[in-house]
């Protein structure tokens, strides 16, 4: 079953990283529902279910959807690639930090923890435990476009409720797994841009 680690919430920075066992305080419709979906699913465990709970970070790849941060930027980018923009990529807070991991990392690890009867029943953090600004992200985003690229704030793009650092613990799933491996994210980068051009 998978969750979100929307379901932690506002997490403040004395409980980082964000541990299985971290408050959960969602304060999205998205996160209140996965946290009630984790619930039954924990419930449906109990009752003799052969259940494993997973609530990724924040999962990246190509094909994501535009709203998502990194989707967006690759969309504009492919859009100056083809001349169909000014060289301008619009952007909205650059200084949050997430933990960002690759949606091939996220698949391979969801099947190895279906076949490990340890994570059955178990709520599980499927993330690299480390924290990565967007501007960071986006830099080595730009640098693997090959293209000269302005960027313009837009506070339009601003997300109401934006918690500035949110990354997660990946003790307990390395516990479990025994050991865990990550691929380069400019590996991912790069699927994403070749991607967002052949959509486009």
């Amino acid at each position: 079953m998978v969750g979100t680690s929307a379901e932690y919430g506002a997490v403040k920075t004395h409980e980082l990283p964000i541990a299985e066992t971290t408050p959960t305080r969602p304060y999205s419709h998205y996160g209140v529902s996965k946290l009630a979906q984790t619930q039954l699913g924990l419930l449906l465990s109990r009752a003799g279910c052969r259940l494993t709970v997973v609530r990724p970070f924040n999962i990246i790849g190509p094909g994501m959807p535009d709203h998502l941060v990194i989707q967006s930027f690759a969309r504009q980018a492919a859009e100056i690639y083809k001349g169909n923009r000014l060289p301008i990529l619009n952007v909205g807070n650059l200084d949050s930090s997430r933990d960002f991991i690759a949606v091939n990392d996220v698949v391979r690890i969801y099947w190895q923890l279906i076949q490990t009867p340890a994570a059955r029943g178990e709520v599980i953090n499927v993330c690299s435990g480390k924290a990565i600004k967007i501007r960071e992200l986006l830099t080595d985003f730009i640098a693997t476009t090959g293209l000269t690229i302005d960027i313009k704030v837009d506070p339009e793009r601003y997300k109401p409720i934006d918690v500035p650092v949110h990354y997660g613990d990946a003790a307990k799933l390395r516990g479990i797994l025994g050991s865990v491996s990550y691929e380069d994210l400019e590996t991912t980068l790069a699927q994403i841009w070749q991607e967002a051009i052949a959509r486009l």
